[in-house]
């Protein structure tokens, strides 16, 4: 190679090099930008204002971008559908039922499973019946399965109270943590499903609690 050869081949791997420093500084371990960062978090922050305001149903993607300032093909970069938004809202909002749980002590997982159950019930009536079931609705039609553990905070402190609680012998070993488990998510979904379509008649906080207490009866070790 020669010497223009070499000169060319230096400047290229400079370039190349200082490009990647850039690139390093402006990008967190997940590949996004702290551009991208602040515009994703400026769509998330638009969408939940209009949600708040107008309700999730009423709340349309063209209003969203025109909200935030950005084309539809923007909202999609970062975003598949309106939906992830209220997913990634309660999965934002979950962190603070995780500090409340672990704030709780341990000495009964049985007991701490009644207080977040109250917890729960608590939040759901602060958010509404619209927002219970649009969010039931898309976890029961999308991906976001409701019996993955690890998706939200509920769900996996659920499985951590029966997992726990059984190792302590508060419960069975006839059923595993994650029936246990189970059983528990399907009777609070069905009280707030049926709290969504009767909210005027139900004490849903007294409800979940009764209910739950009843099955945790049921889930007693029996020797």
């Amino acid at each position: 190679m020669g010497s223009s050869g070499w000169a060319m081949y230096m400047k290229i791997f400079v370039l190349r090099s200082r490009k990647d420093r850039i690139a390093a500084m402006t990008t967190d371990k997940t590949g996004i930008t702290k551009k991208g960062q602040q515009t994703r978090e400026k769509i998330f922050q638009a969408a939940l204002g209009l949600i708040k305001e107008r309700g999730y149903e009423q709340t349309k993607l063209v209003d969203i971008c025109k909200a935030a300032g950005i084309a539809s093909g923007t909202f999609y970069h970062h975003f598949a559908s309106k939906q992830d938004i209220l997913v990634e809202y309660v999965k934002e909002e979950s962190r603070d039922l995780m500090n409340y749980y672990e704030s709780l002590p341990k000495e009964s997982y049985a007991e701490a499973f009644l207080q977040v159950m109250d917890y729960q019930a608590i939040y759901f009536e602060r958010k509404g019946t619209e927002f219970v079931a649009t969010f039931y609705s898309i976890m029961l039609l999308s991906n976001n399965s409701i019996y993955n553990y690890g998706e939200f905070s509920l769900f996996s402190i659920i499985y951590d109270c029966f997992e726990k609680g059984q190792k302590q012998g508060e419960f069975t070993g006839q059923f595993t943590p994650g029936y246990m488990f189970e059983l528990a998510i399907g009777l609070l979904y069905t009280i707030t499903s049926f709290w969504c379509i009767y909210s005027s008649g139900v004490d849903m906080r007294q409800d979940i609690r009764g209910r739950m207490e009843n099955l945790l009866e049921i889930l007693r070790p029996t020797g």
